[in-house]
């Protein structure tokens, strides 16, 4: 596994904690929905079958393979984004599925369909501003968005994904 990778994980795992019951979400541990482990499990992964089981260990496989890991089509390049905007739709990722990506993606006017395909990356590197103002106003508009009363978690954590990179 790449550092790159290796540490945005971490990240992720160092931010989502253990064992939740998200109102929105559903059973949550380490940011691993239990409706994610269940979609795993029905395709034969070897993981314990209830969220609240999982080890951290666990967690970061499901992580890195599910959320980070580009497919055959190239339709998840998230890895291949400048720092910070790599961790930052990360986090996202794990957070909320294709909600950041979209943001991101009409930020730089391209096709907005959640996909962090090759024009997105393009777009989002060939941007004028910087990947740190333009990793600020992604994470801005997200919590401007935000419903679930979760804002002020958000945007500190999001301030602390800008500034750790």
């Amino acid at each position: 596994m790449k550092s790159r990778t290796l540490a945005i994980v971490a990240s992720i795992l160092g931010e989502e904690g253990g064992i939740w019951d998200d109102p929105i979400g559903g059973m949550t541990n380490f940011g691993v929905r239990q409706v994610t482990l269940d979609a795993l499990l029905a395709k034969g992964y070897d993981f314990p079958k209830d969220v609240t089981d999982l080890k951290m260990g666990d967690a970061f496989l499901i992580i890195e393979s599910q959320y980070l890991a580009d497919s055959p089509s190239g339709t998840n390049r998230i890895l291949e984004l400048p720092k910070p905007l790599d961790n930052l739709l990360a986090h996202m990722r794990v957070m909320s599925w294709d909600n950041g990506v979209r943001i991101a993606q009409e930020l730089v006017g391209v096709t907005v369909d959640g996909i962090c395909g090759i024009n997105t990356v393009r777009a989002l590197k060939d941007d004028p501003r910087s990947p740190t103002v333009l990793a600020s106003i992604i994470a801005d508009e997200f919590c401007r968005r935000c419903t679930n009363g979760y804002q002020k978690s958000y945007v500190a954590r999001f301030n602390r994904v800008i500034a750790h990179n």
